[in-house]
């Protein structure tokens, strides 16, 4: 899957760029969780892209890569995911 976000500046909006806020992958468990509960580590965020290893195995990648064409600005992103066999 490939996201795409096309977009066109006008009127002082030149220097605008998108930012990728990541989410640390957690249980979704609100409540009850064993005292001994360990999150997954941080993700590892590089150039344009982050990854985040999971305690159970296998981990997410997402990577994302902007273009820039005088007014014109597009957004191309590619989550993944793997798993361990």
């Amino acid at each position: 899957m490939y996201v795409l976000r096309e977009a066109f500046r006008f009127g002082g909006e030149e220097a605008s760029t998108w930012t990728f806020h990541w989410l640390q992958a957690s249980s979704t468990r609100s409540s009850g969780k064993p005292d001994d509960y360990t999150p997954n580590p941080d993700p590892r965020v590089g150039d344009g892209h982050v990854e985040q290893p999971l305690l159970a195995g296998g981990g997410w990648t997402a990577a994302w890569r902007e273009q820039r064409a005088g007014t014109w600005l597009l957004l191309a992103a590619r989550p993944a995911k793997r798993l361990m066999a």
